[in-house]
């Protein structure tokens, strides 16, 4: 079980999100490319989408798409090691799109292609850790909020077992 201060910062995430989000007339999330993580991710984002009605679509249906809010996955893709694409899929989504906000991501404005688009856009940007907001929060209107991935509901997935869990990043977005 999560101690309690944890559970209220993911509900306070929740609730930072799901304001920012508002009652948009529409809404498409966005689902970008990714791995095992970002599958995680995008189901701890439909559980936190539970309660809206929108309409999912892959990225590369974004350039025919178009309405009031778009709501793009977060993920690694504005880091040094994956930034080709998801600067790019900020713009398109800003042309299609009245509202564009951005779920919690890994930035490094240290790349130009990052530090520009943040520099350029309207949407709402969410960092998921500290460092990240720290980069981008003089450059866009900057929210922090935990990774999606910690809307979704693991109890079902449990074991019980004993010992300690260390779970650290070996790829290449760790840094």
């Amino acid at each position: 079980m999560l101690p309690p201060q944890h559970l209220e910062r993911i509900e306070r995430s929740r609730a930072e999100i799901l304001q920012a989000l508002g009652e948009p007339p529409d809404l498409v999330l966005v689902r970008g490319i990714g791995n095992t993580g970002d599958e995680l991710t995008w189901a701890g984002t439909r559980e936190l989408l539970s309660d809206r009605v929108y309409r999912e679509i892959d990225v590369e249906e974004l350039p025919g798409a178009s309405g009031h809010t778009a709501l793009i996955c977060g993920g690694g893709g504005f880091c040094h090691p994956y930034h080709e694409l998801m600067p790019h899929v900020l713009a398109v989504a800003e042309m299609r799109f009245e509202r564009v906000i951005l779920l919690p991501s890994t930035f490094d404005t240290s790349v130009d292609a990052v530090r520009e688009a943040l520099e350029r856009t309207r949407a709402v940007i969410f960092a998921r850790e500290r460092e990240s907001y720290s980069q981008i929060q003089s450059l866009c209107d900057a929210r922090l909020a935990h990774d999606c991935a910690f809307f979704f509901d693991y109890a079902p997935y449990r074991k019980a077992g004993s010992g300690v869990l260390l779970a650290l990043r070996t790829d290449h977005e760790s840094a």
